[in-house]
């Protein structure tokens, strides 16, 4: 029998599970399902006000990606665009309205039980992406790269960001008395995050836990000037970049994300003003420069333009004020490791922050 605890815990399971190398990912149909399955449980005529804010988010940033798409077929018919990202980045937004109305539907206890469930789930997923990733290792790079290659998710760095997600969420849970994952799987995330090897992920995750546990009430804030801060610094070396120097002596991969947004602003200049305002597409910028964009920067200015990407500041806006500020704990790590990897399927950053949202509103509702 389906109830609204099953799809609460449905919609979280969505948010992590992925097995890419099939032809399809079942999260895919596992996801459209949820939505059929939701929709009996949704009163229309009683629809929270941030529900239906999301959904004019999911509705704007859709009709922005077919402007984008439209527009970039008028001025660049021999490119063929990708449409199935920006699908996947709508697709996650709605999963992310739904489950905040199925969220307000389930009580207190019947979600306590579910992140316990969501806990063993996760845990026994994690073990499973590493053993595959383990076993079955790419000869063809070199040192622990061999190694990045995942059967689950394109490569570790998915299944960092995931997992770093995921972790400040449980953190949010414990810092706010509504469940406590204990030791032993917090210790045995941060194990699986090391393993990952995606040092993005990794620094994002403990910028984003040290701010919880040094700053703590007044953690919001520092959040906010710690990510303004490292915003300043990427422009630094930004600079640094295009002033002839590199950062290769450092780290290979480091010094490709500098040569992306430098060939980002090689060709912005040139990009039709109507291209700039509403982007063309995600993960479409390997079409005009031969690689992928790979880093939030690149995805907000050149693939969601500047309609798209004032949408997804002022969504973000809006929860930051109704959560009190408690959705940095989902965002801040998304930003921080933006500067490495931001997926389209995004579903753990859109669920994550309704479930934030779904525990700050019980709160509210018990006094606390």
């Amino acid at each position: 029998m389906i109830n609204t605890g099953s799809l609460y815990f449905l919609f979280l399971f969505l948010a992590f599970f992925s097995i890419n190398d099939l032809v399809i990912n079942p999260v895919y149909i596992l996801g459209v399902f949820c939505v059929f399955l939701t929709i009996p449980f949704i009163k229309f005529s009683a629809v929270n006000k941030l529900t239906l804010y999301s959904f004019l988010f999911f509705t704007l940033i859709s009709f922005n990606f077919i402007l984008g798409f439209y527009f970039q077929d008028f001025y660049y018919k021999e490119i063929s665009p990708l449409y199935v990202s920006s699908i996947l980045f709508g697709y996650s937004i709605l999963l992310g309205t739904l489950f905040y109305e199925v969220g307000l539907r389930t009580n207190l206890e019947q979600r306590k039980r579910v992140y316990f469930l969501i806990n063993r789930a996760l845990m026994i997923f994690m073990l499973l992406e590493l053993i595959t990733r383990l076993m079955n290792p790419d000869y063809s790079e070199i040192s622990f790269y061999k190694y990045k290659d995942s059967v689950l998710y394109y490569d570790s760095n998915f299944t960092g960001i995931v997992l770093c997600v995921f972790l400040m969420f449980f953190v949010f849970l414990r810092k706010y008395k509504i469940y406590n994952i204990g030791n032993f799987s917090f210790c045995a995330y941060i194990l699986f995050l090391f393993l990952t090897i995606s040092r993005a992920s990794i620094v994002a995750f403990f910028v984003s836990y040290v701010c919880v546990v040094l700053f703590g009430r007044y953690f919001k804030y520092f959040a906010i000037l710690i990510m303004a801060v490292l915003s300043y610094l990427s422009f630094k070396m930004v600079n640094i970049y295009l002033s002839g120097d590199s950062f290769v002596d450092i780290d290979g991969s480091f010094n490709s994300k500098f040569y992306i947004i430098s060939q980002a602003i090689d060709l912005y200049g040139d990009l039709p003003f109507l291209l700039k305002f509403f982007g063309i597409g995600l993960a479409n910028f390997s079409k005009y420069a031969g690689i992928f964009a790979h880093n939030i920067v690149v995805t907000f200015i050149f693939e969601l333009g500047v309609l798209g990407s004032l949408l997804f500041v002022s969504f973000f806006i809006y929860l930051y004020f109704r959560t009190k500020g408690a959705v940095l704990y989902i965002l801040m790590p998304v930003l921080v490791g933006g500067f490495s990897l931001f997926s389209a399927y995004s579903a753990f950053l859109f669920v994550l922050s309704a479930a934030v949202w779904v525990e700050i509103n019980s709160l509210k509702q018990r006094g606390r």
